[in-house]
């Protein structure tokens, strides 16, 4: 979220980002929502939801930011933090990369108002 609170510019009115449910607890939930209102502040709406369904997740590798008019695969934040030799490439699968996207984003659950179905779902 640092990294890319840090790379947002003034064009940018909208993040929503779809993340596994591996990484998710109660401290990175309260990272969101200062990210969240740290965003409000220079008026772009975000929005995190997590991929619950573990057959969901397990379809999934690459990560990917797509935007209206392109779309790019980027290495994992973790291998960027630490500095490792890698490359942003644009996807020429924009329209479809676009429809998983939205496919994922309603069978995802909303960090905020959904955090109870997750925190149930972190206890199996």
């Amino acid at each position: 979220l640092e990294l890319l609170a840090e790379s947002i510019n003034n064009n940018v009115k909208e993040i929503k980002i779809i993340m596994s449910i591996d990484k998710v607890d109660e401290s990175f939930r309260s990272l969101f929502k200062d990210f969240k209102k740290e965003m409000a502040n220079k008026n772009i709406n975000s929005e995190l939801k997590v991929i619950i369904d573990s057959k969901t997740k397990s379809s999934i590798h690459d990560r990917f930011i797509i935007t209206k008019y392109d779309s790019y695969n980027i290495p994992s934040p973790d291998t960027i933090a630490r500095g490792q030799l890698s490359e942003i490439s644009k996807s020429e699968n924009k329209e479809q990369l676009k429809k998983e996207f939205n496919d994922l984003w309603i069978k995802s659950k909303d960090i905020v108002q959904d955090w109870n179905d997750i925190k149930d779902k972190l206890k199996e």
